[in-house]
């Protein structure tokens, strides 16, 4: 999840959202993916849960929230984020 934040964020413009459907028990995934959301000028809010239609699936949109520009070494190249992520 911090890597899809630190490659996505940097092209939400202030006030949008950036939403990712992920499944349910990413809790872990989540907590990491503060840091860099708090990095990049964005804060995850409540996730979306919802049920897929005629499937009984469940998943969820993780949602950040642009709140501030982001620093303008972001987004890094892709091998350095995978590398040493945020």
């Amino acid at each position: 999840m911090n890597i899809l934040i630190e490659l996505c964020l940097p092209f939400v413009k202030c006030g949008g959202m950036l939403c990712a459907m992920k499944s349910l028990n990413i809790d872990e995934e989540i907590k990491g993916a503060q840091r860099a959301a708090g990095v990049l000028g964005g804060r995850i809010i409540e996730p979306y849960i919802y049920v897929l239609p005629f499937r009984d699936i469940r998943l969820q949109i993780v949602r950040v929230k642009k709140e501030k520009p982001t620093p303008g070494e972001y987004p890094r190249r892709f091998a350095k984020i995978k590398q040493k992520p945020l």
